[in-house]
């Protein structure tokens, strides 16, 4: 290996590539906390009150998501918009950087495109890019889909072991 070029690959990493690396860590952290502990409230702190539902049957809280014996009641994390309004934080801002994402892989496309190299863009790499941009913005389709969470959540764990420390 040429010692300049690695020499200036690491000063082109450090100056620059690493604080953007920095932020991609620092916002998937972010999202993954309000996923969790919204999910975690969603389960927990549901309640509609034209339901019949109430978040205990003692009314102390014990028995989270208790039947209170009126006949028209489902369970709480049937409705979707009581669940919209559980994911309300962590939506918002998991969707916002789906939309960004999907912003910068439109950019790089575009590179490509301009360059006349177009056809390398469709790769495995990007098409998982693509999945992990896509997956998000369905979460906003089916916020109900527990699946679906799960799915969102594994992708921003994934994307803590993309950060590059060196």
């Amino acid at each position: 290996a040429n010692p300049v070029v690695k020499c200036l690959l690491e000063v082109a990493w450090w100056n620059g590539a690493m604080k953007v690396d920095l932020v991609q860590l620092m916002l998937s952290i972010w999202a993954l906390t309000l996923l969790i502990i919204d999910t975690y409230c969603g389960i927990l702190v549901v309640s509609n009150p034209h339901s019949g539902l109430s978040n205990s049957a003692d009314g102390n809280g014990s028995n989270l998501g208790a039947f209170n014996g009126t006949a028209d009641a489902t369970p709480a994390h049937a409705s979707v918009s009581n669940h919209r309004a559980a994911l309300a934080t962590s939506g918002d801002f998991v969707m916002a950087r789906a939309v960004v994402d999907f912003v910068h892989e439109f950019a790089q496309l575009l590179g490509y495109f301009l360059i006349g190299r177009w056809k390398d863009y469709f790769d495995w790499g990007n098409a998982y890019d693509l999945i992990r941009c896509a997956l998000p913005l369905v979460l906003f389709i089916r916020p109900d889909s527990r699946l679906l969470q799960m799915f969102v959540i594994f992708l921003y764990w994934m994307r803590l072991l993309e950060f590059n420390f060196w």
